[in-house]
């Protein structure tokens, strides 16, 4: 490890001429000065291509990085990496992973590109440090002697997993064990998860073992691809954690032969340069954008975020023309590169300050930063906050103070006079996931207080995700009035602690939740007799008792609690008979009705939460009249179908009523049709086409083809495998349906999924953006019946030219057998039919993207589609669309679609260069 020195104060400062987009040098006024920078465009002139190639470090790799198949002079895979030098109003020129120069894409908000931070030293300091174990010269692959110094320490190589195992379990989730320290140091990287987007910190501390220190970071395999560490290991999915070795920073003379020969014996004589210049012999941090706006400032270098915190500065410190300020500000004082690679005296991060001005905390944020001691949240109404933000952390207090702001997390009890003091050891054993993130949701923290109270005199705990959801519908309050005595159910099952429930999402985790509230798992009224008269048992008992049974039943399974319910309103009031109704025992033992109605919600998506939450209504329909007029009594399956079909609204227009129609069939609310016409009317005032083509396309159903296969001629006829094969495919067909088609909306009920105007998470947005977003459309499939059954919400970008599937979303009843998002069992003949179906409907879907492709192209003839790629997030085709090859890069999707399961992981399924290169072989 490096002497404990401040090699920042060893640094020069130089001078650099500014050049605009043109590459024609601006006036002095826009002259900066630096410590630390990065190479130019003429830096690299001079370079064969081998010689500008840069291999990423470890850490690195960690970070947005990718990989090319081109070697660098040390032998390893080369990656991207930023210059200095502008190429237009947008655009900033980088080396590409073979070493060519690049310019106009990316843009200089994308920050897949790495950093090669450039300093420069005197030579009376390069001469002390030459003599000593920081200097050494190695011979390249190529065969030339290069020499290197290495400065200060950052993060460099991955530890063996021997002794990742190790450190991982001394680290025992923040509760550290003997010989693993924590320093307290944090070195600091791009925490946010949208490509080309802002930069949001994350911190990734570091630790002391055996004499050595070590970062513990979590990967963000960003472009899902085989990329490779140093020693051929894998860089692991997004999430993972990896450690790394701090290491001093090894930097390249890069202007040796032109040193004197005071310092190179073969140097010049004569014209030798005065300072030595050094550059970092890879790339050592990745995922920093140039800038995070697309104007004509903010490609200049004296307004990029690069220069801000490779130089450890304020942008407002820094020089430049003050007449093209960027529209940001930043603030890496005591933090970024020069301070945290170069200042080794720097001291430990023990508080920790987030400003008002950063309004989300990413994912993994503070993950394992147990050596924060204090942290201040300077703004926290309408702060974001990531997963696993702040997992390992070990806050025991929680405080306001008045007339402040700010909320405060600390491991010692405040020293002066505090609001809302919380000690947090009782929360983290009572709530499930328990996250510090629960208190940038809530104004007082009264009443959570005493939840925990009540929880843990019943020692009973419930999931965080579900509490906070009780916070944002201001329902907490109401929830302390309920009776939570009957969790243990009479043969003292935990109904909170299921044990599956580990291996479910959290949207799943709050829908069982959620379906238990509904029920009446928690409520403190009794059991009305037929009379309606109260009697002395309580509803939470008797609900309890019956949701106990139906989990031991297996006809309502942990996985699908999100699928059915995730549209039953969180404030819906238990409803004494429908519980009933349900828990209706039938001739077989078995709960008859929770069976029918779980069958016919399969067949009528959004039925269950329909009679759920209007069954006093639903009752109704059991009593009716025949043709004769005599009153009879419906069987519980008519009555039911009957009330799901009959629904209408009020307000339904000529305009409005194909919504009606279609939402009535669902069983959908007032409410639901109101937000349904009022997308309408919005996408009609910003005149949003039928079709992001001006055209519809759609394919023939198999009726359709056979009634078109009767005219045609013998000679086609002839060939009947052709026919047959064509005909059997099309027991699926595609389209791309119509913006204004009302299905749009809860599509989610046709595909089960998410993707609905009701949903509690990101497939609201989805769905909207269908609706009123001039370039988003969904591609559906059909079934041989025309009921759509599967969709893909595709995203296209014409300026760049190409286009996002968010993923694939089938029904659930081609999902049967399934043990894991788009994993499905196919050990038994009809587990294999049923995946013959999943390819086929996937077969459908590709079609209709050849189709759509095809036409676009015909109709943009100068902007093409060149690529097409789908997200595997919750894709339900996974296993298909992983025939396909992964995206070196994850194309990009505006933040406001909530492509979510795009962001991280998507497959090539459309390739115009490799559709050629077939077509040419075909030849």
């Amino acid at each position: 490890m490096s002497k404990k020195l401040d090699y920042s104060l060893m640094l020069l400062t130089r001078k650099t001429k500014n050049v605009d987009k043109n590459g024609k040098k601006l006036g002095e006024e826009f002259d900066t000065t630096d410590k630390v920078k990065i190479p130019s465009l003429q830096d690299i002139t001079k370079l064969k291509e081998g010689e500008r190639r840069k291999s990423c470090t470890d850490f690195a790799l960690c970070n947005y990085s990718s990989q090319g198949q081109a070697l660098t002079e040390n032998n390893k895979p080369a990656s991207n990496y930023w210059l200095s030098t502008p190429c237009s109003e947008d655009s900033v020129y980088f080396i590409d992973e073979i070493g060519e120069l690049n310019k106009g894409n990316p843009t200089v908000t994308n920050y897949g590109n790495g950093i090669v931070p450039s300093i420069t030293i005197s030579l009376q300091d390069f001469k002390s440090l030459q003599s000593t174990e920081a200097f050494e010269s190695k011979k390249t692959s190529s065969g030339k002697i290069k020499h290197y110094l290495k400065l200060g320490e950052y993060p460099k190589t991955k530890v063996s997993d021997t002794l990742q195992k190790v450190l991982e379990e001394k680290y025992n989730k923040g509760n550290l064990k003997e010989g693993l320290t924590c320093t307290g140091k944090l070195f600091e990287t791009n925490g946010n998860a949208s490509f080309l987007k802002d930069f949001i910190p994350r911190q990734n501390p570091e630790f002391e073992y055996n004499g050595k220190r070590y970062v513990r970071t979590i990967a963000n395999n960003f472009f899902n691809e085989n990329i490779k560490f140093s020693d051929n290991t894998l860089l692991p999915k997004t999430g993972t954690v990896v450690w790394i070795e701090v290491e001093p920073v090894t930097f390249e003379v890069v202007n040796w032969n032109r040193l004197p020969r005071s310092v190179n014996p073969k140097g010049k004589k004569y014209g030798a340069d005065g300072i030595v210049t050094l550059n970092t012999e890879e790339i050592i941090l990745t995922g920093l954008p140039m800038n995070t706006a697309r104007d004509k400032n903010n490609m200049l270098w004296q307004n990029s975020l690069i220069r801000c915190f490779l130089n450890s500065a304020k942008s407002e410190e820094l020089d430049g023309n003050p007449h093209f300020i960027s529209n940001r500000a930043w603030d890496f004082t005591k933090r970024g590169f020069l301070y945290q690679a170069l200042n080794l005296t720097r001291e430990p991060t023990r508080t920790y300050v987030i400003p008002k001005s950063q309004m989300a905390i990413p994912n993994y944020a503070f993950n394992g930063c147990v050596g924060i001691e204090k942290l201040v949240v300077e703004s926290r109404f309408g702060m974001r906050v990531g997963k696993e933000a702040f997992d390992g952390c070990n806050f025991n207090y929680a405080y306001t103070i008045e007339d402040r702001p700010s909320l405060y997390l600390t491991k010692e009890p405040p020293k002066e006079e505090v609001n809302n003091l919380i000690e947090l050891k009782k929360f983290k054993k009572i709530f499930k996931d328990f996250d510090y993130g629960i208190f940038f949701t809530i104004f007082v923290f009264d009443d959570l207080v005493k939840l925990v109270d009540i929880l843990n005199k019943d020692k009973l705990t419930l999931p965080f995700a579900f509490v906070n959801r009780l916070i944002e519908c201001d329902m907490l309050y109401t929830f302390l009035d309920c009776d939570l005595r009957f969790l243990k159910s009479e043969d003292n099952v935990d109904l909170t602690k299921n044990e599956k429930y580990d291996s479910i999402t959290m949207e799943e985790k709050i829908d069982y939740y959620k379906f238990m509230l509904a029920l009446g798992c928690f409520s403190k009224e009794k059991i009305k007799d037929k009379n309606g008269k109260e009697t002395s048992a309580l509803l939470a008992q008797k609900a309890t008792s019956v949701f106990s049974q139906i989990l031991k039943s297996n006809l309502l399974k942990v996985g699908d609690f999100h699928a059915i319910f995730d549209s039953l309103p969180f404030n819906l009031k238990p409803n004494q008979e429908f519980l009933k109704f349900i828990a209706q025992i039938g001739e077989k033992k078995n709960f008859s009705n929770l069976e029918l109605l779980i069958n016919l919600n399969r067949l009528h998506p959004g039925m269950f939460v329909k009679v759920m939450s209007n069954f006093d209504k639903v009752k109704t329909y059991r009593t009716t009249l025949n043709e004769n007029g005599v009153p009879i009594k419906l069987s519980w399956e008519d009555a039911l179908k009957r009330f799901y079909y009959s629904e209408k609204y009020y307000g339904v227009t000529n305009q409005t009523q194909d919504i009606a129609e279609v939402f009535s069939s669902k069983g959908l609310s007032q409410k639901v049709y109101e937000m349904g016409v009022e997308l309408r009317k919005k996408a009609e005032k910003n005149e949003v086409p039928k079709h992001i083509l001006d055209k519809p396309i759609k394919e023939k159903s198999i009726l359709e083809s056979i009634e078109e296969v009767k005219n045609q001629t013998e000679n086609i006829l002839m060939d009947s495998k052709i026919l047959i094969d064509n005909l059997y495919s099309k027991q699926f067909t595609y389209e791309m349906l119509s913006k204004y088609d009302p299905r749009n909306a809860i599509m989610g009920l046709y595909a089960s999924c998410c993707g609905t105007i009701t949903s509690s998470f990101y497939g609201k947005d989805i769905a909207k953006a269908s609706l009123i977003a001039k370039d988003v459309q969904n591609l559906v499939v059909r079934d041989s019946s025309g009921e759509i059954i599967a969709k893909g919400t595709l995203y296209v970008n014409k300026d760049e030219g190409y286009a996002v599937f968010n993923d694939f979303e089938i029904n659930q009843k081609y999902r049967e057998y399934e043990t894991d998002a788009g994993r499905y069992n196919t050990a038994t003949p009809a587990q294999k039919q049923k995946e013959h179906e999943r390819d086929l409907i996937f077969d459908a879907f590709m079609r209709g993207i050849k189709a759509f492709v095809k036409e676009w192209d015909i109709s943009h003839p100068d902007r093409p589609i060149n690529i097409v790629n789908v997200g595997m997030g919750y894709n339900r085709l996974k296993a298909q669309c992983e025939k396909f090859k992964k995206a070196s890069l994850n194309l990009s999707v505006p933040t406001e679609y909530s492509f979510k399961d795009a962001a991280e992981h998507q497959r090539i399924l459309y390739d115009r260069k490799e559709e050629l290169k077939k077509a040419e072989k075909q030849k």
